[in-house]
């Protein structure tokens, strides 16, 4: 749950570069589990290899999209007709969210 009686602490915060925010702009939204393409508790710890040969690959992440930082994925990946899911877009996506937008737009059109 988002506490909205917090509200004043983000408006005192944002008045310092935006003194012209006025009451009432700000509304509480979504919290909690944000999806991840990889456990960040692993992530520096996760190599191709266990480093032995007894083949078991133990402490090796299974999902190949480890090392990414998003991921767009078309009915190719999941096999749902007319389904584009973007997952993980945090900062990364967000600094490329014209060419995501772009990259989308030209599966819709492909997969029409």
């Amino acid at each position: 749950n988002v506490d909205a009686e917090r509200s004043k602490l983000f408006y005192d915060a944002i008045r310092e570069y935006w003194p012209g925010l006025e009451d009432g702009n700000l509304v509480p939204d979504y919290t909690g589990v944000r999806p991840k393409l990889w456990n960040p508790d692993l992530r520096n710890s996760c190599s191709k290899s266990d480093n032995n040969d007894d083949g078991d690959d133990e402490g090796v992440s299974n999902n190949e999209n480890w090392m990414k930082d998003f991921m767009v994925a078309g009915p190719e990946y999941h096999g749902v007709k007319g389904l584009i899911v973007l997952l993980g877009m945090e900062s990364p996506g967000l600094t490329s969210s014209l060419a995501v937008g772009e990259y989308v737009a030209q599966m819709v059109v492909r997969n029409q």
